[in-house]
Parts: structure tokens; sequence; C-alpha cells
């Protein structure tokens, strides 16, 4: 065999025997039993049963619009939002607004519902503690030399600056603004 037949006898060896494996391997993988769907399915629900069991703890996301079952018959909730204490001042001057216009803000909801600064504000409202609380921000209020040493502000990060720039941009409350 010359140099050059020997090189074309390799190279088709390499090639043919790849080929084989290739067709092999295509062939057990169709040989494999397909799995039906709704086994898969089963398997899916079986492991979220175990995952998300009904403790009572958590309520698992809804798919469609459905009222929690916490707030059936209920006819207001309010919800608050968190923001750190840009928002508890920003809670504490709009209850303030609300209130000095005859809107008890304790009393109308029938739920509270808040997340870091909303459910401090939520608990200070519905306790009975906002108006010493609003009476504290306006004795600080004539010291700010001294609220600026007791808690001073940090400097807000992005997520604040651009929640910040989102509700001075809103207009209404109509459904378009609040999906921005």
């Amino acid at each position: 065999m010359t140099q050059s037949s020997r090189r074309n006898f390799l190279k088709t060896s390499v090639i043919g025997s790849a080929s084989l494996v290739s067709v092999a391997g295509v062939e057990s993988a169709l040989a494999q039993p397909n799995i039906p769907k709704s086994t898969l399915e089963l398997k899916a629900q079986e492991i979220s049963k175990n995952l998300y069991a009904d403790d009572g703890l958590a309520i698992p996301i809804a798919i469609k619009p459905t009222v929690s079952r916490l707030a059936k018959g209920m006819d207001r909730t309010m919800v608050l939002g968190g923001g750190g204490e840009y928002y508890i001042a920003w809670y504490c001057g709009f209850f303030h607004g609300l209130l000095e216009q005859g809107l008890d803000m304790a009393n109308l909801p029938e739920m509270v519902v808040g997340t870091s600064a909303g459910s401090y504000m939520g608990s200070s409202l519905l306790s009975g503690e906002f108006l010493r609380l609003r009476t504290e921000f306006d004795f600080f209020g004539k010291f700010p030399e001294i609220l600026a040493k007791i808690a001073p502000v940090t400097k807000p990060n992005l997520s604040q600056m651009r929640a910040d720039q989102l509700n001075m941009s809103a207009v209404d409350g109509s459904i378009e603004t609040r999906r921005v």
C-alpha cells in the first residue's frame, strides 16, 4: 500500500466507523420507550404537592384572577408597598393629609396588607399609634439637625430613585399608569 492509499484507507475507516456509531446511537435512542405526557404531568403534580403542601403559610400564585380566601366577603383592602425610610416619610405625609381631610384610614379598609415600610405604616395606623408617630415627626420637624444626627438618611439606591421617578411621573390612577 502506498502512502496515499493508506491515508485514504484510514480516512474512510474513521468516517465509516463514526457513521456506524452515530447510526447505532440513533437506533438505540429510537428504541427507548417514549414516556407518555400524562406520566410527566402526574410526576410534576406529585412534586408540586410535596413541595407546596397546604401548610397554611404560603398561598400559591393564582393562574387566573381569584379572590384570596383571606379577603372573601371584604369590600376594601389597603395595600402598602415597601420603600425604606423614604416611603415611611412619604406614608406619614400622605396619611397626615388624608387625616386632615377627614379620612381616617385606620377605619376605612377592612384589611391592610403591607411589605416592609408598608407593613410598618399599616401596623402604626391600625394599632392607633399613627397620631403619636405623626406628633413625633412634627416634633422632629422642628429640629432637623437633631434628627439628621439620630437617623441619618442614606443615599437612595437605583431602585428607590427609579420608584421615585415613576411615582412623580404618574398623572392619574388608571390601569395603564399602574402597569408602568
